[in-house]
């Protein structure tokens, strides 16, 4: 299966301040990054957020998938789609509200 990028409805983070707490919506890659030939990732950015998360566990919630995929021609074509998945994201997820039966760390 390959890898593609998805909407987070939710991001939280279980370990932050001794519990859980919603940090915000995003998006992830879950794949391979072959632009880059970085090997798999999970990598997640959260919207609005101004704080490095990297090493800390966080619970994340799949929401849609944006797209599959795919090898760019290089950086700049790279980081111009993942501009336009993030305002695609954006808008799809405005509209959007969660689960009661949601984790609590979901918002």
């Amino acid at each position: 299966m390959g890898g593609a990028d998805y909407m987070v409805g939710g991001a939280g983070n279980d370990v932050l301040n001794g519990g859980a707490r919603a940090l915000g919506t995003g998006v992830a890659n879950i794949g391979v990054r072959p632009t880059v030939a970085a090997g798999f990732s999970v990598e997640v950015h959260v919207f609005d957020l101004d704080q490095d998360l990297y090493g800390s566990r966080l619970r994340i919630h799949l929401v849609s998938r944006l797209r599959e995929e795919r090898r760019f021609s290089g950086l700049p074509e790279l980081v111009a789609q993942i501009e336009r998945d993030m305002q695609a994201a954006r808008s799809l997820l405005a509209g959007k509200t969660p689960s009661s039966q949601a984790a609590p760390a979901w918002y």
